[in-house]
């Protein structure tokens, strides 16, 4: 048995707590040393003091959250966003939605520094977003600012920020007309745009992209840059179709939302959420539709399954509006197929809360929940609600601090930012208050049997000439 004496000791601060070790013994060792290569440790806090073995266990790491970007505030008239801004925010909250539109609310304290200060209307911030899991920030701009104090003393700036992108929506485009052009060509034209004011177009520092090859054709009668590319009337979606992707100053409308995936999720209930909701909405059905336009064309389609028509048929009227002859007669049929397909089936869409996975064990499985994007089909299941659908995101709701998805909206993407089958131009249903006016108007005038002596044309807001019954126009008397 070896002694004592003939054991080499060394003590080192990294080895075996601090404590002496053995190490290039001249003979075998016969006793046991377990002892020795036990970690011992002493804290006031543990063990009433006394010493305490350490766990040597190796247990699987607990992955951490990422350290994110912080938000930046930086000037209303800012291009570069390389600096770190007018400050560094470390707000209360910070939620961002993307969907038909794109906004965030940021909740400050009013803290002596001053940080919230610089959450002043127009003011541009750079929050943190992420695509496929992966941090890509995003530009927002401050619309609205607003200062309270609560009940229990709590003073707080909540900002409320739309994208970006929507900085088209300050820009004014002229009464023009695009002829054949592609997708990219047309949306090119409209970010010119035709301002009354020179040099202050905001479409200049956007760049965009269409894969749409179609050759179309648009009248524009005066509207913002964004009514131009996505409104609900004589848009750029309405004509050429697609799905609209933002990403800071560039964008794009193609055929399918640029890098959407098809089959990128399954979500079962119990697992990966923890609330589900369906919504099915008719108010926008219609199961007999009768059409018109301003050149003399009209039709009628309707459903003729029984079970779509109880307990009756929903009639709606429907008027396009063209440039001229030829381009009714080839384009009428079309887009009433098109609109009669697009209100003849009712809105359904899901809301799915998910489940805060980050502290679980699975954690590492289910990584592609954070990883959803706008755009994306997958398939929600829930036994007991016997609800098993493939559906397409429309809205993703996200915790832009810690990067958790709150809640993920799925169903039909909204007409602003998607169209599967354009028009060929505009749609009038008869039902907003300036076309019921002028239905009115011509109503009465349609009455006159009265010849009218005058001298200048009387145009309405399209642009369109009012007529007599007897398709005299009705003008102005005297001078202009």
């Amino acid at each position: 048995m070896a002694s004592w004496i003939d054991t080499n000791w060394q003590q080192d601060d990294a080895v075996n707590g601090g404590f002496p070790y053995p190490v290039g013994a001249s003979a075998p060792i016969a006793f046991d040393l377990t002892a020795v290569y036990t970690p011992w440790k002493f804290s006031p806090y543990i063990n009433d003091g006394f010493p305490y073995i350490v766990e040597i266990n190796v247990k699987e790491p607990v992955p951490m959250p990422a350290i994110h970007e912080p938000l930046i505030v930086y000037a209303s008239n800012e291009h570069s966003f390389t600096s770190n801004g007018l400050r560094i925010l470390q707000p209360l909250s910070c939620i961002t939605e993307e969907g038909e539109s794109w906004d965030a609310v940021i909740t400050h304290p009013i803290d002596a520094d001053g940080d919230w200060t610089a959450l002043q209307t127009k003011n541009i911030v750079k929050i943190p977003c992420w695509r496929r899991g992966k941090l890509h920030p995003q530009l927002f701009r401050i619309y609205r600012a607003v200062t309270a104090m609560s009940s229990n003393g709590e003073q707080r700036r909540t900002a409320y920020l739309r994208h970006i992108f929507y900085d088209l929506n300050d820009a004014w485009m002229e009464e023009t007309s695009l002829t054949d052009l592609p997708g990219t060509e047309a949306i090119n034209h409209v970010l010119k745009g035709f301002d009354l004011v020179p040099g202050v177009n905001p479409g200049v520092w956007f760049t965009a992209y269409s894969d749409i090859t179609e050759q179309r054709s648009i009248t524009y009668g005066g509207s913002t840059i964004t009514a131009a590319l996505i409104g609900t009337d004589n848009s750029f979606i309405h004509r050429w179709g697609g799905e609209l992707y933002r990403d800071n100053y560039y964008f794009s409308i193609c055929k399918r939302r640029e890098n959407s995936l098809d089959h990128a999720f399954a979500i079962t209930y119990s697992v990966e959420m923890t609330e589900l909701e369906e919504d099915i909405n008719y108010s926008d059905y219609a199961t007999y539709v009768m059409a018109s336009d301003n050149f003399g064309h009209s039709a009628v389609r309707y459903l003729l399954e029984l079970s779509a028509l109880r307990p009756h048929h929903a009639v709606r009227k429907v008027q396009f509006n063209y440039a001229s002859q030829e381009e009714a007669d080839s384009a009428f049929e079309l887009d009433f197929e098109n609109y009669f397909a697009s209100v003849s089936t009712p809105l359904i869409s899901y809301r799915v809360c998910l489940a805060d996975l980050a502290h679980t064990q699975l954690y590492k499985d289910f990584l592609a929940l954070e990883a959803f994007d706008v755009g994306d089909m997958g398939t929600v299941y829930h036994e007991l609600l016997d609800i098993s659908t493939t559906q397409k995101i429309i809205s993703k709701r996200t915790d832009a601090l810690t990067g958790k998805v709150l809640e993920i909206r799925l169903g039909n993407l909204p007409g602003s930012i998607t169209r599967k089958r354009p028009y060929s131009n505009t749609i009038s249903t008869g039902q907003t208050a300036a076309e019921k006016r002028l239905a009115a108007t011509q109503s009465q005038l349609d009455a006159l049997s009265l010849e009218m002596i005058v001298t200048h044309p009387i145009a309405t807001a399209n642009g369109k000439w009012l007529i007599t019954s007897a398709g005299k126009f009705i003008m102005w008397k005297g001078g202009t």
